[in-house]
């Protein structure tokens, strides 16, 4: 999907960095500095961030930031704005962007493809990098670099910020809600499980779902009552399960796993399912799995 009209709203923390002279339909600057290339001049002129799931949202409905909740964030877009005269044919081009974070290990990131029509004078396209699910970005500052055939062409950053705290005794809250499919009997080792957000109705037994919690070292003993709710997608609900998690004082994330299904498979039918987590009556997290 190509973003056919240009904002002009320029992102603070934008870098624009010298491209050499190149057969491509780059350039960089503000304006300042540009590549003669025989198809197109193109400059950069913004570099923008926001957060969506794998649908990507209308311009308009976009809300760029440089600040992302770490319990709700998901795929991390980047968005790049190009100006540059008509090419008068067909063009592509393709932008790699680089986000890195030393400190939780991430060094990735999605590629930007851009194909304006011959009577085009700007572009704007945006790709994103994340997860499907929240609650799987760590906190801390990442730095980004996009590139053109390994020169960079546009720097700038973005943060991930601690959740808002939802558990005020524990002050913290539910970082992460993800699930996985288990038999009857025991709960399957941490490392054992499979998690994943589709389940086949054919062979799904028990649907589990596991709450990781983000927390600093409490100090002393903290017991978390959780009430959790099966819902399907018309909000009618299926089953209620009390989990109840004892936080120890040198712990500083905590994790507590529960089920709910049968032990042989028809249990369930297909369709979007909800858990939805609340603490003394006020939400405190929650996500969705698909039975196919």
């Amino acid at each position: 999907m190509t973003d056919r009209n240009c904002n002009r709203r320029f992102m603070r923390g934008l870098r624009l960095l010298s491209l050499p002279a190149a057969l491509l339909p780059l350039a960089t600057g503000s304006g300042a500095q540009t590549v003669a290339i025989p198809t197109a001049n193109a400059t950069v002129v913004a570099l923008r961030f926001y957060e969506a799931g794998d649908e990507v949202p209308a311009r308009d409905a976009r809300t760029y930031t440089t600040r992302f909740d770490a319990g709700s964030a998901r795929r991390i877009y980047t968005e790049l704005e190009f100006k540059h005269p008509a090419p008068n044919q067909p063009l592509e081009f393709s932008v790699e962007c680089t986000y890195s974070n030393e400190a939780a290990g991430v060094n990735g990131g999605p590629t930007i493809v851009f194909s304006p029509d011959p009577a085009w004078t700007g572009i704007v396209h945006s790709n994103g990098w994340g997860w499907a699910e929240p609650g799987r970005w760590v906190v801390g500052a990442y730095q980004v670099s996009c590139s053109h055939q390994g020169v960079v062409i546009a720097e700038g950053r973005f943060e991930i910020v601690p959740p808002a705290a939802t558990i005020p005794s524990l002050n913290g809250g539910i970082r992460l809600i993800r699930f996985y499919g288990m038999p009857a009997g025991d709960y399957p080792a941490y490392e054992a499980r499979q998690y994943a957000s589709q389940f086949e109705a054919a062979s799904a037994r028990y649907i589990a779902f596991e709450v990781n919690l983000f927390h600093t070292p409490p100090g002393r003993l903290v017991v978390v009552p959780l009430l959790c709710a099966y819902r399907r997608a018309d909000g009618s609900e299926i089953a209620t399960v009390d989990t109840e998690i004892q936080v120890q004082p040198d712990w500083q994330n905590t994790a507590v796993t529960r089920a709910w299904g049968a032990a042989e498979p028809g249990f369930w039918t297909a369709g979007k399912y909800t858990v939805a987590c609340t603490y003394d009556g006020r939400k405190a997290g929650e996500a969705s799995f698909e039975v196919i």
